[in-house]
């Protein structure tokens, strides 16, 4: 939709709102949501952010299903891109 502030917003309230409730769901939403933190604070140039949110999703699913590497991958390049290292 082009707003890239109102969804840094919303997402950043998704992650620090956490009650028992949702504690059983983090595990399908929160990854995604770090992932699309790093990715949305490194389209607004923020990139210390993005680094921050792109660790958080690598630290859950580093260690996850064959099927969810490549986007493992996928973000440890972007990591690599943000902090300067060759890839």
């Amino acid at each position: 939709m082009g707003s890239l502030d109102s969804a840094v917003v919303m997402y950043e309230r998704a992650v620090a709102t956490r009650d028992l409730e949702m504690i059983y769901q983090d595990f399908r939403w929160l990854p995604v949501a770090y992932r699309r933190l790093g990715e949305l604070y490194e389209e607004r140039g923020e990139p210390n952010k993005a680094i921050n949110y792109y660790n958080k999703f690598v630290d859950l699913w580093k260690d996850g299903d064959p099927e969810l590497q490549p986007q493992v991958e996928d973000v440890i390049q972007r990591l690599a891109r943000l902090v300067g290292e060759p890839q």
